[in-house]
């Protein structure tokens, strides 16, 4: 294009008329061409090469990086199916790189290019002349490819397209050059620019498409050359690669793809690899993925790859062959999932073929390797895709009995199984597929056991009735499998299924492995059980409700063990200690299991009904008045168990009991005020006892439901009726109930606070018959706090170092994952209790502060020195959090020097905590060494400034030290 040209194209924008001389090509070019100068910084650059070439109102919408990578895949698609148009031969006399350059010379005016022009134009005219001096030509060209001639890079990438269509077969020992100046270019920030990697590749795909006839005749020579670009860091880069690579592999003559598979097999003996190993595999096999079929030569590519000889060619490399399989289990997936399932009949057919070779030859090691392949295709879509669902199935038949001593063969089969479970099928389907299974329950393998336990997690627990689980006798293998079957048989929170069917040899394991351990304990005491039976133990107790066993021997287990920890010399907050009493726990919750869940489903059968339909119905004799209060005092802590299955069954069976009339000189003279009581307490003849009904039922409401507005209304019901105005026998059920709703899940807790009000009101007008109830829990909770959290900072606990199933069930028990209320806001929460009634607190000192100085980590008994505590018990959030609730409650407790402890209390406060760095804990600190110390009044505020951030400096240039 002339400059002549360029001046009319420049006339035209200020007259908007267009000379035909110019013509609309014309234009182009130079409108081309001269935006090359325009744009003279990076910036401008990427903003015009990033508009949206598509039609219609979007067409200069600006495209994301992903799009723009999309389309550039479309490009080199489009190269391999000869979509794009290319001049057949150069002009007459010339070649395809001067016409070229001729042409780019025209669009192009960048410093970079021109000078390029300049020095290599007399270098180009004539064929004879580019073939002698290709060496300098070439080198000019991939010296120009980099960042700082970025406007120029898509011309120079156009150019040594056309010399390799010049040179032919002379272009081939330039690759591995070519290839290390891209992969450079790529590195220096050309794989961050998406128009960059599209010129990169559209340029490499002519290259590939222009010497195909000759690389195909040495793919390893090629493969070797591309090694590093191949395996370039980045995934969209490996896939365009391979796309290319894949081309010359599939026109390839046999021998040479063969060739060319197995340098990809060897190259993924680097586990780094195996990602664009994968891609390129895939790629050979496929036509393309918008078609959705395989390649005419999958077949081939298929047979050979999954041979013995090519799949092992690594095993001698470390990981080599693990590295093999995943990447070729990984394109076979890829396959399935892209692939039409009527097209993957080749892919079936050459894994079924290989299958049965190595069956009938009996070669393990490559049948473990097909059956990952196998497992990995069926996977996909959950076995939809797989062609014949009932050969596989048959593989029972075939491999069980052949390979009865490889644990790699049968594990890798168990896993093919579970996924064929996955197939949808009917009824009769899955009873033919019983029937076939039959050998897999006579294994004798340790491989049986995970295919249980996903069988477990597949399909209903009924599946596993039909196997009897003779062969399994080893604690370690069937106990954690039990324990997912009873898992399953747990229909509702309050009720247990027994598993039915001839579980003879299950019956007698639990019971002997119970009745062997009871007779252990009796002998040799708590001290010498091994952490792994105890384990065990722990598991059998816990299935022990779910079969049909006697449970007399379950409650004399819970009787032994409660008698040998009551004589334990043993510190209660050791970690041996706490595995015993977690197995106590287990073994009374399996009680309650067998014995509250079944009484409380007949109670609500039998008497349910006939209270609903006559209010003046008596009870059994059993449950009438006379026997209430015997109930109460049994079932009363139950109602503050942790367990909501124990609460609510509780509750459930409590709620039948005939009610007990409150006191009859109270009910004379009811207390003024409190509509709301007035309206609770009217009663007819027929209803007498309804308000003392309804302080169980309220609980059991609450207990049941999620607490909305009404709960709370209930609550403060209860709160009023536990005034004065029910039986003494119910008032504890109602306080140890409160204590229950501090158990309700975390997402529940817009509960606590009434909760805490009403426990609050009992304390106060009930004190002397539930103090002692009240400090015993809260000692517990804190005695369980500092054992938990010993048990898990102790880094030679040995059961935390057992990474088997059973051991870290049990473990996780031991130190469980709270999906209720954890233990430390237990705490907070009856300490917050407490705030709220400081007299009841400051009357009973004595009993507070021994708790406060426990958790401080001093012994109670004879506290020596303020610095000798357990420093391991006083760590984290949690103790900080309720160190400031236990400070909080002293200070409302005003000066309590009443305790034998007092004034060792006092000195923790001063030479411990009183340096604290936390600001709020010195503060509160300071309000209760004030309180308790007459002397330091005076000098209060000052103390508070020394405290205080931001007055400490003023404070100390007035303090006076004199």
């Amino acid at each position: 294009m002339s400059d002549y040209n360029s001046i009319i194209f420049f006339q035209s924008f200020s007259t908007g008329y267009l000379p035909e001389e110019l013509g609309i090509e014309g234009a182009n070019k130079t409108l081309k061409r001269f935006s090359a100068v325009i744009m003279a910084t990076p910036a401008d650059s990427r903003a015009v090469k990033s508009l949206n070439n598509s039609q219609g109102t979007n067409k200069f919408v600006f495209k994301k990086v992903g799009e723009k990578m999309e389309d550039t895949k479309t490009e080199v698609v489009n190269v391999f199916k000869s979509l794009e148009k290319v001049k057949a031969e150069p002009s007459q006399g010339s070649t395809f790189l001067k016409d070229r350059l001729v042409e780019l010379r025209e669009l192009n005016t960048t410093e970079h290019f021109t000078k390029f022009y300049e020095e290599m134009f007399p270098f180009v005219q004539t064929l004879p002349l580019v073939i002698s001096q290709k060496e300098i030509v070439f080198s000019k060209l991939v010296s120009g490819l980099h960042m700082e001639a970025r406007l120029s890079l898509g011309a120079f990438l156009e150019l040594i397209d056309d010399l390799s269509r010049d040179l032919l077969d002379s272009f081939i020992p330039f690759l591995p050059r070519l290839v290390n100046s891209l992969v450079t270019l790529l590195k220096k920030g050309g794989q961050k620019e998406p128009d960059i990697v599209k010129q990169i590749f559209v340029s490499w795909s002519n290259i590939v498409m222009n010497l195909q006839k000759y690389l195909i005749c040495d793919i390893e020579r090629v493969l070797r050359d591309t090694l590093e670009l191949r395996y370039y860091p980045q995934e969209s880069i490996n896939e365009l690669m391979s796309r290319s690579m894949a081309l010359l592999l599939r026109t390839a003559r046999d021998e040479q793809r063969e060739i060319g598979i197995k340098r990809i097999i060897s190259e993924l003996a680097d586990p780094l690899k195996k990602c664009g190993g994968a891609g390129l595999l895939y790629h050979v096999m496929i036509r393309d993925a918008s078609e959705k079929s395989l390649h005419s030569k999958a077949g081939k590519a298929l047979s050979f790859l999954l041979k013995d000889s090519t799949l092992s060619s690594c095993d001698d490399f470390p990981q080599g062959s693990g590295s093999t399989v995943e990447a070729v289990s990984s394109a076979l997936q890829r396959i399935c999932e892209a692939t039409n399932a009527e097209e993957l009949t080749v892919l079936w057919d050459c894994l079924f073929k290989e299958t049965k070779e190595s069956i009938k030859n009996k070669n393990s090691a490559h049948l473990t390797r097909l059956l990952t392949l196998l497992t990995s295709a069926v996977r996909v879509g959950k076995g939809l895709k797989a062609c014949d669902y009932r050969y596989l199935v048959g593989l029972v038949s075939q491999i069980v009995p052949t390979f009865m001593d490889s644990s790699d063969v049968l594990s890798r089969f168990l896993g093919l199984m579970l996924c064929t479970i996955d197939i949808p099928s009917d009824v009769n389907e899955l009873e033919s597929i019983a029937s076939q299974w039959t050998p897999i329950f006579s294994l004798k393998s340790l491989s049986l056991v995970s295919f249980l336990r996903g069988l477990l997690e597949k399909k209903d627990g009924l599946i596993v009735q039909v196997f009897a689980l003779t062969n399994l006798c080893s604690s370690e293998e069937v106990i954690p499998l039990l324990l997912s079957l009873c898992k399953k048989q747990q229909t509702s929170h309050d009720k247990v299924d027994i598993v039915y069917g001839s579980f003879e040899s299950i019956q007698v394991f639990l019971e002997d492995k119970i009745k062997k351990i009871q007779i252990n304990i009796e002998n040799t005491g708590l001290a010498q059980i091994d952490e792994a039976e105890l384990a065990a133990v722990w598991g059998a107790v816990n299935c022990f409700p779910y079969f049909k066993l006697d449970s007399s021997l379950l409650i004399r287990f819970k009787n032994t063990l409660k008698q040998q920890l009551a004589a334990s010399a043993v510190s209660g907050s050791s970690a041996q200690e706490l595995m015993w009493q977690s197995l106590l726990g287990s073994a009374l919750r399996s009680c309650l299991k067998i014995l509250l869940s079944p009484v409380a489903d007949y109670l609500d059968f039998v008497y349910r009904p006939q209270l609903a339909n006559d209010d003046i119905s008596k009870p059994c004799p059993e449950l009438q008045a006379n026997n209430a209060e015997d109930a109460f005092d049994i079932f009363c802590e139950n109602l503050r168990h942790p367990n909501k299955d124990v609460r609510l069954m509780t509750l459930r069976i409590l709620c039948h009991f005939e009610p007990l009339s409150p006191d009859p000189c109270v009910e004379e003279h009811p207390p003024p005020m409190k509509k709301l009581k007035t309206e609770v307490v009217q009663k007819s003849p027929s209803k007498k006892n309804d308000v003392t009904t309804n302080v169980l039922q309220i609980l059991k409401t609450v207990g049941e439901s999620r607490p909305t507005l009404r709960s709370k209304k209930d609550l403060d019901a209860v709160r009023h009726l536990a005034d004065d105005r029910i039986h003494d026998a119910y008032v504890p059920l109602v306080f140890n109930g409160m204590i229950g709703l501090f158990h309700t899940n975390n997402e529940s807790t817009e509960i606590w606070e009434p909760a805490s009000k009403c426990l609050a009101d009992l304390m106060m007008k009930h004190t002397s018959a539930l103090w002692n109830g009240f400090v015993h829990y809260l000692g517990h909770c804190q005695l369980k706090i500092e054992a938990l959290h010993i048990h898990r900072g102790n880094g030679n606990y040995s059961v935390s170092q057992k990474h088997t199933g059973l051991m870290e069930s049990f473990n996780a028990f031991i130190s469980p994952r709270f999906n209720g209320t954890p233990t430390a806001d237990v705490v907070s929460l009856l300490l917050k209790t407490l705030q709220k009634v400081p007299s009841v607190a400051q009357s009973h000192t004595s009993d507070i502060l021994p708790l406060l100085l426990k958790f401080m980590g001093y012994k109670t008994e004879n506290p020596l020195r303020v610095g000798l505590y357990n420093s391991e018990a006083c760590k984290g959030k949690e103790w900080k959090g309720l160190l400031e609730q236990s400070l909080a409650l002293l200070k409302l407790m005003k000066n309590p020097r009443s305790s034998r402890v007092s004034q060792f209390v006092n000195d923790v406060m001063q030479y411990r905590f009183l340096d604290d760095n936390d600001a709020e804990i010195q503060m509160s600190v300071l309000e209760c060494l004030v309180l308790s110390n007459d002397y330091l009044l005076p000098h209060r505020h000052r103390l508070e400034n020394l405290i205080k951030s931001k007055k400490l400096r003023e404070e100390l240039t007035n303090w006076n030290f004199s």
